[in-house]
């Protein structure tokens, strides 16, 4: 059974704790080992979670990979919370392929700060949820997001789960004309998608499913 959707439009205000970051480690370069970190420097290039858990505030500052593929990656039996406290600046941005890659059995928690103009050679271009993985928004946005085949903001693989508890997920864009490419603007999924909360506006695809296709 194939669902399509144009465009969905949903609101929800959505109330998310936000964690203390007192008394976290202030870091200037990319944690080697599970913990909670305050960013304390812009960084650039590519970072793989530590095993464990793993708490990051960007604190007003922003990650870049530096025109490579992905900025972070999440391996089986790592969890990444991402926060920002720190203002505007506070993103993870201008990867060539999926910004953040989430591998199976990883998880990834964005509560607040911006994932924004990557522009992936194939899926995801904001996220990319693999088989087996897991991804829960509760505030922040993905933004300015581009894929040529699925999944300009999230891409989810058959097996994997998007939970949308809060945030926005907007301008995220497919671009293929091809059979079977250029859908699901804002979110593709072949897995599991949740959406309880959080916005998803103004994502369009070059062929079906501007919102989100399913």
């Amino acid at each position: 059974l194939l669902f399509t959707f144009s465009l969905l439009l949903f609101t929800v205000t959505a109330g998310t704790a936000m964690a203390s970051t007192s008394g976290w480690t202030n870091k200037s370069s990319f944690p080697s080992s599970a913990g909670n970190y305050n960013l304390t420097a812009n960084l650039t290039g590519q970072w793989t979670v530590p095993t464990g858990t793993t708490h990051l505030d960007l604190n007003g500052y922003g990650i870049t990979p530096g025109g490579k593929t992905y900025a972070i990656k999440v391996p089986s039996g790592a969890t990444l919370y991402i926060y920002n406290t720190g203002g505007t600046g506070g993103k993870i941005y201008g990867a060539k392929g999926s910004c953040v890659n989430i591998n199976s059995g990883g998880a990834c928690y964005l509560i607040s700060g911006t994932i924004s103009d990557n522009n992936a050679q194939s899926d995801g271009g904001g996220v990319y949820v693999a088989e087996s993985a897991a991804f829960t928004m509760r505030g922040g946005t993905i933004s300015g997001n581009t894929a040529p085949k699925r999944g300009g903001g999230v891409f989810v693989a058959a097996g994997g789960v998007f939970n949308l508890e809060g945030g926005t997920i907007y301008n995220c864009k497919t671009t293929s004309t091809s059979s079977g490419e250029g859908v699901g603007g804002g979110v593709y999924t072949r897995g599991t998608f949740k959406m309880t909360g959080g916005t998803i506006s103004t994502c369009t695809a070059s062929r079906f499913g501007g919102g989100v296709f399913s």
